[in-house]
């Protein structure tokens, strides 16, 4: 049998319209598990967000979190774990000069904690899958006193009308240091992130910590930032429900989308 590394995207992907890992697609990625294939979940969520699925799906491999910002073995001690943190200024500098930029919220996270600069309406904490949370002990909320480390996501709420200003601002300052990406659909969020990193460093780096060649690396994904997960694989996978740029690369189309057990189906599929 040949090893393959077989990279996950989440939502969209892995995960179904509700957040959830399906039985299916548990029991098949158990199976590849099983045979000695490995499988790694590869998100842009933070550890926190993405560890229900881990346990769902049974991993014990390293997962990359925040778009290749951050590979761990969740509550384990692996030699491999790395991270690409924001230096504090950055965070703390964007704070002093949130209501000039038309900053609503500052999320700051890293593998063991999150801050934020207030609560989240209702609406963006159900639409960010938890990422800007809708509670705040008061140890939480993102200052100067508890941003002590330097984090490893940060995502930005803005004002619409001054998103230019914004991004103007941050590539100004930062931008030889850090990049900018939108998260896209109905939220006006902006994710930061260390230049350079993304899902493809995450893949790239799992591949030489397990000896695997691009040719054996299977990527599945549906949306922009997919398409660096993609670019990095051998098997270029496209959801059935994914954006048509990410489609535009792909090997292969899955013929059923996040909806149906897309992922568990090919996977079945091809691996018989």
């Amino acid at each position: 049998m040949t090893q393959k590394l077989i990279a996950l995207d989440l939502d969209g992907t892995t995960l179904n319209n509700d957040s959830q890992v399906s039985e299916v697609t548990s029991q098949a990625v158990q199976k590849l598990t099983a045979r000695g294939h490995i499988v790694s979940i590869v998100t842009g969520r933070s550890t926190r967000l993405a560890l229900p699925a881990y346990q769902q799906l049974k991993l014990t491999t390293p997962m990359i979190n925040f778009n290749g910002s951050l590979g761990l073995i969740p509550n384990h001690a692996w030699s491999g774990e790395y991270e690409f943190p924001i230096q504090r200024k950055v965070i703390l500098d964007l704070l002093a000069n949130r209501e000039k930029l038309g900053i609503n919220i500052i999320a700051a996270e890293d593998k063991k904690s999150i801050l934020s600069s207030g609560p989240a309406s209702q609406k963006l904490f159900e639409t960010s899958c938890g990422f800007f949370p809708d509670q705040l002990a008061p140890g939480q909320i993102l200052n100067p006193q508890t941003l002590i480390h330097n984090p490893i996501g940060l995502a930005i709420d803005y004002n619409q009308d001054k998103l230019a200003q914004l991004e103007s601002y941050i590539n100004d300052e930062y931008g030889n240091y850090i990049e900018i990406a939108h998260w896209g659909g109905p939220l006006s969020v902006l994710e930061i992130k260390r230049a350079g990193v993304d899902k493809a460093y995450g893949v790239k780096y799992l591949a030489k910590q397990f000896n695997i060649d691009k040719s054996n690396i299977i990527a599945i994904g549906d949306q922009v930032n997919d398409l660096p997960l993609l670019s990095a694989a051998g098997t270029k996978v496209a959801m059935k429900n994914a954006v048509d740029s990410v489609k535009a690369i792909a090997d292969v189309i899955t013929p059923f989308d996040n909806q149906q057990n897309g992922v568990a189906k090919y996977l079945m599929e091809t691996f018989n």
